[in-house]
């Protein structure tokens, strides 16, 4: 069975590090609370690299989130640290509510460390952003970084919900990139992450490279992106909610023969299985595609973006014919870039 390429990690909402900390309470002396001293919550040769004051709750005293790095290891790579403070207004003093030392990190053993991955820049740590999507005033706090996983490039993303005073894991999202050497070079867009969108209904933007199921690993057809929300009255739950990718709806074979047609997908009712899919008809690739390991159709298709109305040149029954379909986006919930029937796996378009 072919590996995955494309993978998503969900783990589930876990406490980490909670404490209760004086559920609906006010603090009268808020303003005359000193800063936490970080010295106290961070490992030993732990340097910080961010600290932003957020407040998720619309408490008295706002939150601390702060970022650090670890000491570089043997491999010549850094741990990584997202950590966030709350003012316990009972025992009136900072309490630590989420930590990422307590979350296993996504690398090779042989480059363990602790924290959601490690960093080959140890000046820069995870980066954080503050989602306002909650009418009442509160948010939710993300976190992510380009990490380092074996010798692969992987984007670690992180949500933290903090409401009751406790604070879990919304959403966490891991995906290897691979040695991706050439990407789009239209957007000029970089992996990474980004809360977008208009108080109190923001989102967050993930982009990777799009490594389609036909192509080498080291180059990628285009940069991609999705979004996810929130999707609970508490907030504590994240779901995607729409995909760049842009999608046909077929499962064909090396030689671009059709083997499966998605019944939701446009291409049902227009394609059919045996129909022998050529080429994109207004297709100008820019790069040379003789190296993928499948048919190239796959990547000429990937260029477009869903809504884009595009013309196939199909073989059938022993004649050429075009077919034009409008692209739909990438199914939600389809996490592989190929499809498994009863005869065999093919790559999806």
């Amino acid at each position: 069975m072919r590996a995955a390429r494309f993978v998503q990690m969900s783990i589930s909402s876990v406490l980490i590090s909670g404490a209760l900390i004086g559920v609906g309470s006010s603090l009268s002396g808020a303003a005359s609370v000193a800063a936490p001293k970080l010295a106290e919550f961070l490992p030993a040769g732990y340097r910080v690299t961010a600290v932003k004051d957020v407040n998720l709750d619309e408490s008295a005293v706002k939150q601390e989130a702060i970022t650090a790095v670890g000491p570089t290891n043997s491999s010549g790579f850094a741990t990584s640290l997202v950590l966030v403070l709350a003012w316990d207004s009972y025992a009136k003093r900072w309490t630590s509510v989420y930590d990422t030392l307590h979350l296993a990190s996504w690398q090779a053993t042989s480059q363990f460390g602790k924290g959601p991955g490690l960093l080959n820049a140890t000046d820069q740590g995870p980066r954080l952003e503050v989602i306002h999507n909650q009418p009442d005033g509160r948010a939710d706090l993300l976190y992510w970084l380009n990490s380092i996983a074996g010798n692969t490039n992987y984007l670690i993303v992180g949500v933290v919900h903090f409401q009751n005073q406790i604070a879990t894991q919304a959403y966490s999202f891991g995906q290897s990139f691979g040695h991706v050497s050439s990407m789009d070079q239209v957007s000029k867009a970089q992996p990474g992450a980004l809360v977008f969108g208009n108080e109190p209904n923001q989102e967050i933007k993930i982009t990777l490279p799009w490594l389609t199921s036909v192509d080498s690993q080291s180059s990628a057809a285009r940069m991609y992106y999705f979004t996810v929300a929130a999707q609970t009255k508490d907030y504590d739950y994240y779901q995607q909610v729409y995909d760049s990718r842009s999608y046909v709806g077929v499962g064909l074979n090396n030689v671009s023969e059709v083997e499966y047609v998605d019944p939701q997908s446009p291409a049902n009712g227009k394609l059919h299985v045996g129909d022998v899919i050529q080429s994109v008809v207004e297709s100008t690739p820019t790069k040379d595609m003789t190296y993928l390991l499948g048919p190239k159709v796959v990547e000429e298709v990937a260029l477009y973006l869903p809504g884009d109305v595009i013309t196939l040149r199909v073989r059938r029954a022993g004649q050429t014919i075009s077919v034009p379909l409008k692209l739909a986006q990438w199914p939600i919930d389809q996490t592989l870039n190929y499809v498994q029937t009863s005869t065999g796996e093919y790559d999806i378009m």
